[in-house]
């Protein structure tokens, strides 16, 4: 029986069984007999969240690991297949991995982007790779990148599915004074829109617009040549921070680690009907149809003329974003992946996994 075990993180509190429900039942569905879980227990969650102990690497290595290890390889048997993503923060012990290992499971690592490119991760990812049965890479770049790196390991990618129907934005429009543009991001990614600040400059100063900065739990420190609002990031309510915006902002700077993001950020853009702006670097390429569900923008000029047009025609810009989030449902939702999901695994392994 294949078991995915998925590592909670603190944002997505409330949403984390939603999306292991989603993936055990599309995954049913497709004819792989599974179950997916929480890498938290109940407990352990409410010790992190609802007391004063401060979430930390002393206290997830000296309590929460070893607990989660017991806990969760109490069910797993030989010829179980054992799906785990990478811990929040590291932890190069593995006793979670080592133990399904020990029992005779196989041991599927399932890698995002920066687990190579963060010091902190890197340890622990290169153990994890060392010792698993199977390697998922959350893009094709990133999968070539593991097998260079790790000659002869078994390596496949699957993209990361998207919730679809958490980030609709029917009855979400609202009507603005001004155009309002978006940026979504982790806290330290927001250096990365001082790439386009000119450009926004230029634009505002001609068609003023609202530009709105969704990320962290503080506002960040960072300035611009424009005004711009804040709204700290709510997984809960991303749609609704993002109604009516005629653009998801997304450049990106081309580097050996850019090009093996999943980049996430540009498929909720789509997902949740706004247009992204964003850079042709790595899987961007093969995330959006130029022109037709975003746009992929080379220089400052490219960047200002689509920027200009989709402020200026608003029923363009819907027009994109209702594109954008049709090809979205088409290609990245649980029920469109879960089958490519389900047949990889089949041919990864066809002796554990018979229809």
């Amino acid at each position: 029986m294949l078991k995915i075990f998925k590592y909670s993180e603190a944002f997505s509190r409330g949403l984390e069984d939603r999306f292991s429900r989603k993936m055990e039942e599309c995954l049913n569905r497709s004819g792989v007999s599974c179950a997916v879980r929480n890498i938290w227990s109940d407990f352990i969650v409410r010790a992190l969240f609802f007391s004063n102990v401060p979430y930390s690497y002393r206290l997830f290595i000296h309590a929460v690991a070893p607990i989660n290890s017991w806990i969760h390889s109490l069910n797993i048997k030989a010829h179980d297949l054992v799906w785990i993503s990478g811990p929040p923060i590291p932890d190069t012990r593995c006793r979670f991995e080592r133990k399904v290992i020990q029992r005779g499971a196989c041991y599927i690592f399932w890698i995002e982007d920066d687990w190579f490119s963060d010091d902190r991760l890197r340890p622990s990812a290169e153990t994890r790779v060392q010792i698993a049965d199977l390697i998922v890479a959350v893009t094709p770049n990133l999968r070539d990148r593991i097998c260079e790196l790790y000659p002869g390991k078994s390596v496949i990618a699957l993209e990361e599915p998207i919730d679809v129907d958490r980030l609709n934005p029917n009855g979400r429009s609202r009507d603005y004074k001004k155009s309002l543009v978006i940026w979504s991001g982790r806290p330290w990614a927001i250096d990365q829109l001082l790439m386009i600040n000119d450009v926004l400059r230029r634009v505002y100063r001609d068609v003023p617009f609202v530009l709105r900065i969704i990320t962290g739990t503080e506002k960040p420190e960072i300035r611009f040549s424009i005004p711009w609002e804040w709204v700290p990031y709510n997984r809960h309510r991303e749609a609704e921070y993002a109604a009516g915006a005629v653009a998801g902002l997304a450049p990106l700077e081309d580097t050996n680690f850019n090009s093996c993001k999943g980049n996430y950020k540009v498929k909720t853009y789509m997902a949740m009907g706004v247009p992204p702006l964003t850079s042709p670097v790595g899987y961007n390429n093969h995330l959006v149809k130029h022109g037709e569900t975003g746009f992929l923008l080379n220089s400052e000029t490219e960047w200002e003329t689509t920027l200009r047009k989709l402020l200026k025609d608003v029923s363009f810009a819907a027009k994109v974003g209702a594109a954008a989030r049709a090809d979205t449902i088409k290609r990245y939702s649980y029920e469109a992946l879960m089958p490519i999901w389900a047949e990889a695994l089949r041919r990864a392994f066809p002796e554990q996994l018979i229809i």
